[in-house]
Parts: C-alpha cells; structure tokens; sequence
C-alpha cells in the first residue's frame, strides 16, 4: 500500500507539473521576435536595397538604441548627407559571439554591399573569456558540434544552452522559462491572473517587448518597497559578467580576426565602450574595468582601431537613466527611454558624424581619431 500511495503521489505531481507547463505555454512563448532578428532581416536584404552606411552590432546594451535617432544625430549639421544606419545588435553580448554571428549573416559577398563604418560595442563583459554567449552555441550548433564539444571540453554552458533549445526541452513551457530566470515571475504571474489580481501598469514602464527583455537578464532586480534609485540598492558585485574575468585569449583574438575582415572587406571597425552607470562600475572590486580599460586602449592601438570610451555626462547620461521604479534595472543597461534617446544621439555626433566625415574626405580611421577618456 505504501508503494501504491508513493506511486500516486508521483503521477499526481507529473499531472500537475503537466497543467503547468500547459498554462505557461501563452506566458513563455509569447509571439516576439529573436533578438537576432534586425541581423537577420539586414543578411537577407534584397541587392537592391539602398545600401548600408553605418552597422551597430553590439550586446544587449546597444540593441533598444535607435538606428534613426543615430542618424539624426550624425546629420545635425546643415549639408550634412543622409545616412543610412542599420542596428543589429542582439542579446548575450561578447566579441566572439559577435565574430562567430557575422560569419553565418554577413558573408564577404553580403559585406561587399556594406555597411562602410561598423560600431562595434564592447564592454567587460564582451570581453571576459570567462564569460560565454549561449547564443552561439544554441543557434549555431547541431548534434556533430554538441559530441565534439563535450569530447574535447566535456559538459559546460554551451553544452546546456544547446540541449535546452532543441526537443524535448524546447518544448517544455516550465523548463524554458527555468532557462530564462523566468520562472518565477511567470508563476507569480499566473497566480495573479487566475486570482484576476493582475496588477494595473504603472507609469514609466517600458512599452515594448524589445525594451523590456533586455533588462530580463542574470543580474536584473526589481526594486523593493521604499527604493526609489540605485543609491538606494547595495551594488552587485562579481556578477555573472565579470565571474572567473581574465583578458586576452578567445574572446580578443575573435574580435582581432573580425575588425581585419571588416577592412578587407572595406568597412571601418570602430569600437565603442557601452557606458555603464557608476553604481554598476563601483562593483567591480577586483580591477575588472581598469584591466578592461586597458586592454582596450593596447588592442586599439595595436590594430589602429578607433575606440570611444566616455564618462556618462558626454553621452548626456545620468545616474537616473539606468534605474526605472516601475520595472526592472541592472546598471549597465540604460533603462529611460529619455537615456536611451540622449545616447543614440550623442553615438551620431561623437562617433558617427566625425568618422564619417574622415572617410568622405579620404583620411585613414584609425586610433588617433578615437576618444579614450574613461577613467576606473
């Protein structure tokens, strides 16, 4: 009898767990498009279209950044031409990632059609060969790649990342939303609409699902009673980002082997540090960002690459631009869509517009026209 009730206990939990995977399912795979979607939708351009002039590809943190605002930005002067600025930025972050990403999207003879300047956004993070993007491996692999991985490197986040985004798991509403740190907000938030205590939207929430997802990451927060900005939340420190942080091995020899095939192929690399708050910076107890500010400044020199490093103030940043009451913050992604408008347009007049005008007047673009003045 004590066997026949465990055995009931068992299927009644596989039941339960059953109806809610089913009743997730509408909250999990809600019908919004990949981050890599804009890079997708630019790789399979028709010839025809007007060509690109300017490419953004960076993590997460440049992805809501508008590609018009941009624009605008660099053309404020009077005469100014017109320029075409396209935003592929995806979530995830790192130099590989973004090399590794460019081979698949935008092969040489894609390349050959623009862009001519290519923002690339980097960052600790993007940098740290501690740190992985589970993009590529989940959307880059197949089965050769998962045995040969874990024969030559044995199990790890890439493994996991692939395994969770094919059948079975791909399936499951509960183990896709337990991939995403997702599970317990839908649970709550299931709870709520069951109980019909779904609570009103609150001013200054961010109003699209691209603008929010990005704040949907390892080291997001939502703030507690009585807080009311990041002074009010002790700072995050060694975060996902910047755990087991070391420079110089994959991830920059990625980034190397991208800035040279961008100019073969006659685009202009330009890297650009995405501004963090000092909040965020002020966790990184261990040397991460001067170690990072100063690997940047030797690889750009080395391969006289411009690269922009800037305080807050000349992005036309604040403190308050990273932090929404209503919604979720981080520190390194901006989360005002007031802070996020500043930057695309401080990106076209600070970055764009001065490149630009090098390359319409025949002037090379390399290190000396960049703007390293960040300082740990």
């Amino acid at each position: 009898m004590h066997a026949l009730a465990e055995l009931r206990v068992l299927w009644l939990t596989l039941l339960l767990l059953g109806v809610a995977d089913l009743a997730l399912r509408g909250h999990v795979f809600k019908d919004a498009p990949s981050s890599l979607a804009a890079l997708e939708t630019w790789s399979t351009e028709a010839p025809d279209t007007p060509p690109t002039d300017v490419m953004i590809i960076g993590s997460s943190r440049f992805r809501p950044v508008s590609a018009e605002r941009v624009a605008a930005g660099a053309t404020a002067e009077p005469g100014s031409p017109a320029l075409r600025v396209v935003n592929a930025s995806f979530n995830g972050g790192t130099w590989d990632a973004t090399a590794r990403l460019l081979d698949v999207f935008a092969p040489d003879e894609r390349l050959t059609r623009g862009p001519r300047l290519v923002l690339i956004g980097s960052g600790v993070m993007d940098a740290n060969d501690g740190y992985k993007n589970p993009m590529v491996a989940s959307r880059l692999w197949g089965p050769r790649d998962l045995f040969a991985h874990v024969f030559s490197d044995g199990t790890d986040e890439d493994t996991r990342a692939y395994l969770f985004s094919v059948p079975p798991a791909s399936e499951s509403a509960l183990l896709t939303a337990y991939r995403q740190k997702l599970l317990r907000a839908e649970l709550r938030d299931l709870a709520l609409r069951l109980t019909a205590r779904v609570p009103a939207a609150k001013p200054g929430t961010l109003a699209t699902s691209s603008e929010r997802d990005v704040l949907d990451n390892a080291e997001a927060q939502r703030a507690g009673a009585g807080v009311r900005g990041l002074a009010d939340v002790p700072p995050p420190v060694g975060g996902a980002y910047v755990r087991d942080f070391h420079l110089g091995g994959t991830q920059t020899e990625a980034l190397r082997g991208l800035v040279r095939r961008l100019r073969a192929a006659g685009a202009a690399p330009v890297l650009v540090d995405a501004p963090l708050s000092a909040w965020y910076r002020s966790g990184m107890i261990h040397g991460e960002e001067a170690a990072y500010l100063a690997h940047l400044r030797a690889f750009a020199e080395a391969e006289d690459v411009p690269a922009f490093a800037l305080p807050l103030a000349e992005w036309g940043l604040t403190e308050a631009d990273y932090f929404v009451e209503a919604g979720r913050f981080d520190g390194h992604h901006i989360a005002s869509v007031e802070g996020r408008e500043r930057f695309a347009d401080a990106l076209g007049r600070l970055v764009v517009a001065p490149l630009w005008a090098r390359r319409t007047a025949g002037e090379p673009i390399g290190f000396s026209a960049g703007r390293l003045e960040m300082q740990p």
